[in-house]
């Protein structure tokens, strides 16, 4: 039984803060005048999506390329935008979901280490 105002999390992967840069590119084929380069933060992250802040404009099942900081290149698809961002689904194969999957515990880790130092 679900209870009024509670929405269970249907995500596949659990999402993690993940506050590194990344660079995005839009457009079609290989030609720099057909391709548009963006900035931005990931807000979080899983194996399968992320949350990401940009100021660019991007459009509901647009597909874009991101180079996140520890994590490489992934191909992507807008799934949904809101206010100062959009929600992004990876569009990559099992070997790359396994090692964002590794790069996302990796980090976790430092973090925690980090926090004990404290």
């Amino acid at each position: 039984m679900i209870k009024a105002g509670k929405i269970p999390d249907r995500r596949r992967y659990q999402r993690f803060d993940y506050p590194r840069r990344f660079r995005g590119f839009t457009g079609e084929g290989d030609s720099a005048e057909k391709t548009k380069e963006f900035e931005g933060v990931i807000k979080n992250i899983s194996p399968g999506g992320a949350a990401v802040l940009t100021q660019e404009v991007l459009e509901n099942d647009q597909f874009v390329d991101l180079h996140i900081e520890g994590v490489g290149f992934v191909p992507a698809q807008v799934k949904r935008i809101y206010d100062g961002g959009c929600a992004v689904e990876f569009k990559i194969d099992d070997e790359k979901k396994s090692e964002v999957q590794e790069e996302l515990d990796n980090f976790r880790q430092s973090m925690k280490k980090q926090g004990d130092k404290a």
